[in-house]
């Protein structure tokens, strides 16, 4: 069919529609949009079931745990055993040894708080005289972590 409009013709034809409405069939719109959304949902469904079976296989069987509970078991008395023989034992251990150890200790924890003092008081001496970001520098001498 043409229909005329001054100069120009548009060919038309007539208007039906697409779905026969009386014959609903296999292929009806609605079953297909029901369809669709069912497979939506099992692949979800399987998408879920997957990861769950991927994290099941990371799991130790049973026979390992089993193995890994009795190793553990077996070092936590090992070291109970050897906390008793130190406790039991005093008479053994050195008193001078013990002494020794101890002052060491303090000397060096106290060399430790002189030296971290000074590494701050050189990171603010070096903010003070640098204008800039001296971030970078103090990343390459190893001063990130000093808190100022």
């Amino acid at each position: 069919m043409v229909k005329n409009f001054s100069k120009i013709q548009i060919y038309c034809c007539l208007d039906k529609n697409s779905i026969d409405e009386s014959n609903d069939g296999d292929y009806s719109f609605e079953k297909l949009t029901d369809l669709r959304n069912e497979m939506i949902q099992i692949d979800k469904q399987h998408s879920s079931l997957l990861e769950e079976f991927t994290n099941v296989k990371k799991e130790l069987p049973n026979k390992e745990l089993q193995l890994c509970n009795e190793n553990t078991f077996n070092e936590i008395q090992k070291y109970e055993k050897m906390i008793r023989n130190l406790e039991s034992s005093d008479s053994n251990v050195e008193t001078t040894v013990v002494e020794d150890f101890m002052k060491l200790r303090t000397t060096i924890q106290k060399e430790i708080t002189i030296r971290s003092k000074i590494c701050k008081n050189l990171v603010l001496l070096i903010k003070d005289v640098s204008s800039g970001n001296i971030n970078d520098l103090l990343e390459e001498i190893g001063f990130e972590n000093v808190e100022v």
